[in-house]
């Protein structure tokens, strides 16, 4: 199908990588020191990384292209996390991208038990791990941490957030 995605001039991009975190579908990676679109189908073509490339280096065309697909993007946002959900989420209501934002809100109503049991998951692997181990987000921020961590750091874990 043709439909309006986004284009990477390699010539100008210098990969500092800001259009990353602006790519709430996570169709953005950098490889070989340059931003990659690495799949159509997570690309909605709206263009909230442009604003964010300094060398202009990112635009939209429109091209022949996989459609874009929500459930395979609300797939990936979530091993990222819940306010990657919302951003993402939010991306799509200030886009006015109301389909996509109703298929998106019914993948995690479908989910939401599998959800919880992964987190729970979660939670289970970081409090038994014998070691420090501790996860922040890509600002710094720390999300959570095991007792270990919470020894070591002479705080609990409510008070490290």
């Amino acid at each position: 199908m043709k439909r309006e995605i986004i284009k990477i001039d390699e010539q100008k991009c210098n990969g500092c990588g800001l259009c990353i975190p602006n790519c709430h579908e996570g169709a953005l990676q950098i490889v070989d020191g340059k931003a990659r679109l690495i799949s159509d189908l997570m690309c909605d073509g709206l263009g909230a990384c442009i604003g964010h490339c300094p060398q202009g280096a990112i635009t939209i065309e429109k091209r022949e292209a996989e459609a874009y697909n929500e459930t395979l993007v609300m797939e990936e946002m979530i091993t990222k996390g819940k306010n990657t959900v919302i951003a993402h989420l939010k991306h799509l209501k200030d886009h006015n991208e109301q389909e996509f934002l109703k298929e998106g809100m019914k993948f995690l109503k479908q989910n939401e038990d599998k959800l919880r049991e992964k987190e729970a998951q979660l939670r289970t692997l970081i409090r038994t791990i014998p070691d420090l181990v501790w996860l922040k987000d890509e600002n710094g921020i720390y999300l959570a941490c095991n007792e270990i961590f919470e020894r070591f750091f002479g705080a609990k874990e409510e008070d490290i957030k």
